[in-house]
């Protein structure tokens, strides 16, 4: 059986193949023409060249907004031109008697000018590559000169090219090796900026300068207009052209957007990876159809249904009872309102238990203001509901009871167990705490149940207050449910994650993807291009989302365990150094490690590198050219960086660079937080948040020095193990 892989290469050699062929056929058939015309034949040649150099501009002018490359707006414009000149020389040419007055000499000095500025111009856009051109100086620029030519030319000032009855003049052949020396120049320049540039786009490109420096050979040979060795020339020059067009118009799209499938089947991986993870469920799904999107294994596992199951079912309805759906349409209408909603709801299974849920939801919405997908988050409340259960059952014997029971009336505490003692610092005869004040007249006014979650003493607490109606008093029971509220923030904050970073990149994904689909065979290369160089761009934003997503789900969760063991700084920095080598070569930066060889520390070592990679990451990213990273390492240090006097080290990592603002500052090690100025480059805003955790982690502290345009520096204090 073939894999798919290699279905793909047979597929592409098949399509390469029938395209050489039939390109062979045409050019078969092109030739036979010289036979019954050698001016039929010379008018096709031509107009072949100069359908694919006007086609060429059209591509170039219509993306020079959305390349960074020079190379397709330079050989655009200039082949627009060329190509006007080639048409002006295929109607003077020698049989076509359209210009009076004029004889092979006028042809010849067109096709020499236009073959001057074709040569020229193949340099300059190697050359300009990568190098901004404003696209209005460069029609201006090509204006001029081409409308110089051709005035020259047409009041025979132009030098002769050919006489006749004589043939070639010096000035013509010397021109045709000035310009296959320029074209070998185009090459060697071209092979330089190879590893720039696909290597099948490189090669054509490459065949494509070949075949027209054998054609300019053989336009130095002949004699009369309609000889051999001018149509060797003409063939020749057709190659040229097909070489071009496969260059530009097809190799240039074709395994870039297989590229882009590929990696957007990793990013795939990555982000499942990262949901199946999570204890708690996630569910996506369409409410125009009730089709699910995507659900993680922990909805697999809890529903009871498969994958399979899922995709064929009706959500919500198929889950939930009339009365939960009633809530959720509530619930829906709310986080439309205000980003996202919570809701209880009870979980039909497959064999059909009911299991309650607590739903944390947010919605996507259009930019016409519908919802496209709804997402839900949920966690199993089964034990938190038994939990209250059991407080309703301990609350029989208050005094026994781990948490908080009164019993008031008239302000004033008939009874208090000794949690409540503790909690609120009263005692039986007091009046009541003041935190409850409002909600105890209220329920003495309504004489109905009524619930209030409060903070007291850095811990939350439910508090359940019941009148006796006949006893003129209001039992109060607390619950300690700080556990589940820092809980919930987590779930809050993973729907808040992925319901906005995340958007954005699979939103532009989608709407990519689609346009690629619906308006395939009319996109023209250069947005196919463009489209492509979206994608990975926001592909890459989704991995290091999902990984650092991931991470911080491990440390919310608790679920990271440090294996600490020796280990020597100094060699773990060599090692970051020989690693990050290559991309401070690019801005010529170079590190300066300052740190004893003697040094030794205990602490998960994966972890710290963890730490070094990301502060080494940011300091090459946000440092000036030409400039000195320094990492210090201190051990034994006291200093101010040392707030609670352990014994440790300290390690500093300085670097001169754009630096940070006293505003953002405050903010540079929360969740998500990017700096004022860092908005061109690209990250997460999640790689501080994260070297902060396990710094913390270890027991150790980070600090940041820095004044914006200046040198910053992150100083880390890890203490020795056995502190901890």
């Amino acid at each position: 059986m073939w894999s798919q892989e290699e279905k793909k290469e047979l597929t592409s050699r098949v399509k390469c193949r029938s395209s050489l062929i039939v390109f062979a056929l045409i050019l078969f058939l092109t030739y036979l023409t010289h036979f019954y015309s050698f001016l039929l034949f010379h008018t096709i040649a031509e107009l072949f060249s100069v359908v694919i150099a006007f086609g060429i501009f059209i591509i170039g002018w219509n993306t020079r907004k959305n390349i960074e490359s020079s190379i397709f707006l330079v050989l655009g414009v200039s082949l627009l031109f060329v190509g006007s000149i080639d048409l002006i020389h295929t109607l003077a040419y020698s049989g076509m008697n359209i210009f009076e007055g004029y004889d092979a000499n006028l042809p010849t000095q067109l096709w020499i000018a236009a073959r001057y500025l074709q040569a020229g111009s193949f340099l300059m856009a190697f050359l300009l590559m990568y190098k901004k051109i404003n696209p209005n100086h460069l029609v201006i620029g090509y204006t001029v000169i081409s409308t110089l030519l051709v005035v020259l030319i047409f009041n025979r000032i132009f030098p002769d090219c050919y006489i006749e009855g004589t043939g070639l003049t010096p000035f013509k052949i010397i021109s045709e090796y000035i310009i296959i020396g320029i074209l070998a120049v185009s090459i060697i320049v071209l092979y330089k900026n190879r590893k720039e540039l696909n290597l099948t786009t490189f090669r054509l490109k490459i065949f494509s300068i070949l075949s027209l420096i054998i054609a300019e050979v053989a336009f130095t040979f002949y004699i009369g207009v309609y000889d051999l060795s001018n149509l060797i020339g003409h063939i020749f020059k057709i190659i040229s052209f097909y070489f071009i067009y496969l260059a530009i118009v097809q190799k240039g799209f074709e395994d870039p957007l297989n590229t882009l499938f590929t990696r957007l089947k990793q990013s795939e991986e990555f982000i499942k990876t990262a949901l199946n993870t999570q204890m708690d469920t996630f569910f996506v799904f369409n409410p125009k159809n009730g089709k699910a999107i995507r659900w993680n294994k922990a909805f697999n596992e809890i529903s009871g249904y498969t994958d399979k199951e899922i995709l064929s079912m009706k959500a919500p309805d198929s889950y939930y009872n009339q009365e939960d759906l009633e809530k959720a349409e509530k619930a829906i209408r709310n986080a439309i309102e205000t980003g996202n909603t919570t809701v209880q709801m009870e979980l039909i299974t497959k064999e059909g238990k009911k299991i309650p849920f607590e739903y944390l939801g947010s919605v996507i919405i259009d930019d016409h203001g519908d919802i496209n997908y709804i997402v839900s988050v949920g966690r199993n409340i089964t034990q938190r509901i038994q939990a209250e259960e059991e407080i309703k059952s301990l609350a029989k014997f208050p005094s026994e009871n781990p948490n908080p029971v009164l019993r008031v009336s008239n302000e004033i505490v008939l009874y208090i167990n000794d949690a409540g003692q503790k909690l609120f610092n009263i005692e039986v005869g007091k009046k009541m705490p003041p935190s409850l004040n409002n909600v105890v007249g209220e329920v003495f006014h309504t004489q109905i149940i009524h619930q209030i979650e409060l903070e007291l003493n850095n811990q939350f607490y439910s508090f359940t207050i019941t009148p006796i109606t006949e006893k003129s008093y209001l039992n109060i029971y607390g619950l300690n449910i700080t556990e589940r509220i820092l809980a919930e923030r987590r779930i809050k904050n993973l729907v808040s994650t992925i319901s906005h970073e995340l958007r954005t990149p699979i939103t532009v994904l989608m709407m990519s993807l689609d346009l690629y689909r619906q308006k395939k065979t009319s996109l023209t290369p250069e947005l196919q291009n463009y489209i492509i160089e979206t994608g990975e761009k926001n592909l890459s934003l989704l991995k290091d989302l999902s990984e650092d997503i991931l991470m911080l789900s491990q440390i919310d969760e608790q679920k990271i365990e440090l294996n600490f063991e020796n280990y020597n700084p100094l060699k773990l920095l060599q090692d970051m150094e020989l690693f990050f080598a290559p991309f401070a070569q690019e801005k010529n930066i170079t590190f300066e490690i300052n740190i004893s060889e003697d040094i030794n520390m205990k602490g998960d070592i994966k972890r710290i590198d963890q730490v070094f990679r990301i502060l080494l990451d940011n300091a090459i990213k946000y440092s000036h050219e030409n400039t000195i990273i320094k990492i210090i390492v201190i051990e034994n240090y006291k200093g101010r960086f040392n707030p609670k006097g352990k014994n440790g080290t300290l390690y500093q990592f300085k670097n001169s660079g754009i630096g940070i603002s006293k505003d953002d500052l405050p903010h540079i090690f929360e969740r998500f937080y990017r700096a004022s100025n860092v908005s061109e480059t690209s990250g997460t805003g999640l790689g501080l948040s994260i070297a902060k955790d396990i710094i913390e982690l270890h027991q150790g502290e980070i600090f940041v020095e820095s004044k914006l345009g200046n040198e910053t520096t992150f100083s880390i204090f890890f203490p020795r193990i056995e502190n901890f």
